[in-house]
C-alpha cells in the first residue's frame, strides 16, 4: 500500500468520457429470486465484454452507472448495474443486511449464465464490492470501491462526515416521523438549478474540486437527479433501511480476504473522510491504494474513470476468466 497523489497512471489520457445523452436500452430488466423478490437490473457498456457488476451510491439507483458507459464500451467491460433491495424497481427485503447481497449478486450471475467476474462499488456502493469479495472468492476476480463509504459502526467519532450524513445520522431514531416530509423537499429542491438558491446552498457544502466537476460535465446534474429520483421511488422506509446498513455490523472478516481489492479515495473528499478509509484498507491484505491528492468525493470518479477501470483490469492480469 502507498500513497498515489499523482495527476494520473502511465498510459492513461485523462480524457473524460462522453455521458448519454438519453436513456440507454436494457436500463429495466429483472431477475425472480429464489425467495420470490424481483432485482431490478441495467446494463451498460459492451454486451459480449468482461461482466463487472456496479453497486450504486445512497441515496441513488442504478442509473448511476450511465457513468460508466461510454469507458465501459471503450473498454471492452459490460456493466451490470443493480438496485439493492427495496430501492429503484427492487423489491424490498425486509431485514435485509450487508451479507445478503453477496447470494443475490451470485443468484443473477447464474441467471446470466456468468462465472466470474469483476465488482465495482462507488460511494455507499463500496461495502456492496468488498462484500463480494469477501464472500465470494472463487467468483469475484477483482473489486474497486471508489470513494467508498466505511464501516461507520466502527468510529464513533463522526465529525468528519459531511454535516448533511451527521444530521441524518442523528435523526435517525425519528426517521418515522421527520423523513416523509423531508424526502419530498428534498426531491424538489434536486430539481432545481444548481446554480441558484436552495440547491446551490446545497452544493456549497462539496469541496470546490467537486463543485468544479459537476459543472464541468454537461448532462452530468440530469443523470444523478434521475438517478437519485429513481432510488427514492419507493418512499421512505426502504430508503432509511438502505442507509442503516452502514452503522450495523458488516460481519466480514477483512483479514482473511485475498481477492484483489482497489480502493481509490480522494484527499479533497468532504462527505467521506480518507481517514476512516485508509483505516479500513490497512485492514485487508489483498488492498492496493490509491489515495488521490488533487480529488474529491465526486470529481474522482468523474475524472479518473478510465484509469479505474484500466488498475481493475489490472488487477485480473494473467488469472482465468
Amino acid at each position: 500500500m502507498g500513497w498515489q497523489g499523482r495527476p494520473g497512471l502511465p498510459g492513461c489520457t485523462g480524457r473524460r468520457s462522453a455521458l448519454p445523452d438519453d436513456p440507454v436500452p436494457n436500463e429495466q430488466q429483472f431477475h425472480q429470486t429464489a425467495a420470490g423478490r424481483r432485482l431490478c437490473y441495467a446494463e451498460y457498456g459492451a454486451p459480449a465484454g468482461t461482466p463487472l457488476f456496479y453497486f450504486h451510491g445512497w441515496p441513488s439507483s442504478r442509473f448511476q452507472a450511465r457513468l460508466l458507459d461510454a469507458p465501459a464500451k471503450e473498454r471492452g467491460l459490460r456493466v451490470i448495474a443493480t438496485d439493492r433491495p427495496g430501492i429503484g424497481r427492487s423489491d424490498p427485503q425486509p431485514g435485509r443486511r450487508l451479507r445478503d447481497w453477496p447470494p443475490l449478486v451470485a443468484e443473477l450471475a447464474d441467471r446470466l449464465g456468468l462465472e466470474r467476474f469483476l465488482c465495482m462499488g462507488v460511494s455507499g456502493g463500496g461495502p456492496y464490492s468488498l462484500a463480494c469479495a469477501a464472500s465470494l472468492p472463487e467468483r469475484v476476480r477483482a473489486a474497486s470501491i471508489i470513494s467508498g463509504a466505511p464501516p461507520l459502526r466502527d468510529f464513533p467519532d463522526r465529525s468528519e462526515l459531511m454535516f448533511p450524513y451527521r444530521a441524518l445520522l442523528a435523526m435517525r431514531p425519528a426517521a418515522a416521523l421527520l423523513m416523509p416530509p423531508l424526502l419530498p423537499a428534498i426531491r424538489a429542491i434536486s430539481q432545481q438549478d444548481p446554480d441558484h438558491i436552495p440547491l446551490r446552498w446545497v452544493l456549497g457544502w462539496l469541496s470546490d474540486v467537486d463543485r468544479r466537476a459537476v459543472a464541468s460535465r454537461p448532462g452530468l446534474f440530469r443523470v444523478l437527479t434521475e438517478s437519485f429520483h429513481e432510488g427514492v421511488a419507493q418512499g421512505v422506509p426502504p430508503v432509511v433501511a438502505d442507509a442503516d446498513i452502514y452503522t450495523h455490523d458488516w460481519e466480514i472478516d477483512y483479514h482473511a480476504i485475498e481477492t484483489p481489492v482497489d480502493f481509490w479515495h480522494g484527499a479533497l473528499d468532504h462527505n467521506l473522510p480518507l481517514s476512516m478509509v485508509k483505516e479500513l484498507a490497512d485492514r485487508i491484505p489483498s488492498a492496493r491504494v490509491h489515495w488521490i491528492a488533487d480529488e474529491g468525493h465526486y470529481s474522482l470518479p468523474l475524472n479518473r474513470d478510465g484509469e479505474i477501470l484500466d488498475s481493475l483490469l489490472g488487477l485480473t492480469a494473467g488469472s482465468a476468466n
